[in-house]
């Protein structure tokens, strides 16, 4: 069933080392993906804030990396999303994964209130009031 996904990973991994980039990165990304690909589709949404929390604050790597492509999943969705409808994406060429991450867990932190919404609904919030607040 997820015979696509490895040849995918290599790819990613051997062109995002052959650049000097981060190679970890990439597996963190392929790690979300074989997560996301065995879990259940539900209307609601994969996680809230709670289980999300949980995941970028892991001692897991695994975990981790769930946490990290959840947060860059939900930024590349909210930027194309952007694209779409005509507007700039707000998020800066110079922006990292893990400064994305950091606003993401963030905000998490600091609105204990919110945390039973959808996760990538407060993820997107996050990054809007992080990067686009002149909106």
């Amino acid at each position: 069933m997820l015979s696509w996904l490895l040849p995918l990973a290599r790819i990613m991994v051997s062109k995002d080392i052959s650049r000097g980039g981060m190679g970890n990165e990439a597996c963190l990304l392929v790690a979300a993906m074989v997560a996301a690909s065995v879990l259940p589709a539900r209307a609601d949404g994969f996680y809230d804030g709670n289980k999300l929390l949980k995941l970028c604050r892991s001692k897991d790597f695994d975990e981790r990396g769930v946490c990290t492509g959840y947060v860059v999943a939900a930024a590349d969705a909210w930027a194309s999303y952007r694209i779409v409808n005509g507007k700039p994406t707000c998020l800066r060429p110079s922006v990292t994964v893990g400064q994305v991450q950091d606003v993401v867990v963030k905000f998490l932190e600091d609105n204990p209130g919110n945390r039973d919404i959808n996760a990538s609904t407060i993820a997107i919030r996050a990054l809007y009031l992080a990067f686009c607040k002149q909106d």
